[in-house]
C-alpha cells in the first residue's frame, strides 16, 4: 500500500476514534472498524500508528495502546485473523509485530523474586470473602490484599476509595507476577493513565509485551534510559525503548 494511502487510512481511523472520550465506546468503535480492514492494510496502519506514537504525536500517542493490544486485536480478528495478520506483517518485514505479539514468557529476561508473596492467612480464605474484604477501609486489610493472586479480588480492590497510587505501584511492581494481575490493573480506567503506574508496569519484566510496548511511547527520556539500562528487562523491550529515545532526541 502506498505511503500516502496508509497515512490517509490511519489518520481517518484515528480521527474516528478520537472523538469518543468514553473508553468503552471508543473500544467498541475500534473493534467494529478493525474487523473490516484487510490484513494487508491493517498491518500497514498499525505500523504507521506505532511510528507516529514514537514521534510523540498526541492523537497517535493517545490511541497507540489500542493498536498494540494483543487482547483487542484477537477479540476483533479471532485466532485465524491474528495468524493472517502476523503472516502479512512478517512478509512486510514489520519486526515490531513479532515484538508485541510474543507471549509474555518469551519477553522476560532474568526473573527475580524481590517482592513478598501472598499472605498465607489471606490465601487460605474463600475468594468471595477476599472480594468482600477488598472493599474494607482498614489499611491493614488493604495492605495484605495487595499481594492477592486472584485477579477478581484485585479488580474489586482497584475500586476501593481508600486505595492509593502507591498501593497500585506495589501491585504492579511485584516480582514474580502474573499476566492476569497486570492486565487487570492496566485495564482500570481509574489507574492505567497514572504516569508512575505506567513506569512501574513498563519496568516489570513480567508485564505482557503488548502492554509494555503500548506504554513506552508515553514515557519521558529519563525513564526510557532506565529501561534501556535495566538488565532484568528483555533485550527486545530495551531495544524498543532505545528506538523511541532516539526519536525523542531528534525532536
Amino acid at each position: 500500500m502506498a505511503e500516502e494511502n496508509i497515512r490517509q487510512v490511519a489518520s481517518q481511523f484515528i480521527d474516528k476514534l478520537i472523538v469518543y472520550r468514553e473508553p468503552a465506546i471508543r473500544e467498541k468503535v475500534f473493534l467494529r472498524n478493525i474487523k473490516i480492514i484487510p490484513a494487508d492494510t491493517l498491518a500497514d496502519v498499525i505500523m504507521y500508528v506505532i511510528s507516529r506514537a514514537y514521534k510523540k504525536e498526541k492523537k497517535y500517542l493517545e490511541l497507540n495502546s489500542m493498536f498494540t493490544s494483543k487482547i483487542l486485536l484477537k477479540q476483533a480478528l479471532g485466532q485465524n485473523g491474528m495468524y493472517e495478520l502476523m503472516r502479512v506483517a512478517a512478509a512486510k518485514g514489520y519486526k515490531e509485530f513479532s515484538v508485541f505479539m510474543l507471549e509474555n514468557r518469551s519477553m522476560t529476561a532474568k526473573k527475580e523474586v524481590d517482592e513478598p508473596l501472598q499472605d498465607p492467612k489471606i490465601d487460605g480464605l474463600p475468594i468471595g470473602l477476599r472480594k468482600t474484604m477488598s472493599k474494607s477501609h482498614n489499611r491493614d486489610t488493604i495492605e495484605k490484599l495487595l499481594y492477592d493472586q486472584e485477579p477478581s479480588v484485585i479488580n474489586v480492590l482497584l475500586s476501593n476509595p481508600r486505595i492509593t497510587e502507591t498501593d497500585i505501584i506495589k501491585i504492579v511492581s511485584r516480582r514474580p507476577n502474573t499476566e492476569e494481575i497486570l492486565r487487570t490493573v492496566y485495564s482500570s480506567q481509574r489507574w492505567k493513565y497514572r504516569y508512575r503506574i505506567q513506569c512501574s508496569l513498563a519496568m516489570n519484566p513480567y508485564t505482557p509485551a503488548d502492554i509494555t510496548l503500548g506504554i513506552l511511547p508515553e514515557l519521558f527520556s529519563a525513564d526510557l534510559s532506565k529501561i534501556i539500562n535495566d538488565s532484568r528487562l528483555s533485550d527486545i523491550v530495551r531495544l524498543q525503548a532505545r528506538i523511541i529515545l532516539k526519536q525523542d532526541l531528534v525532536l
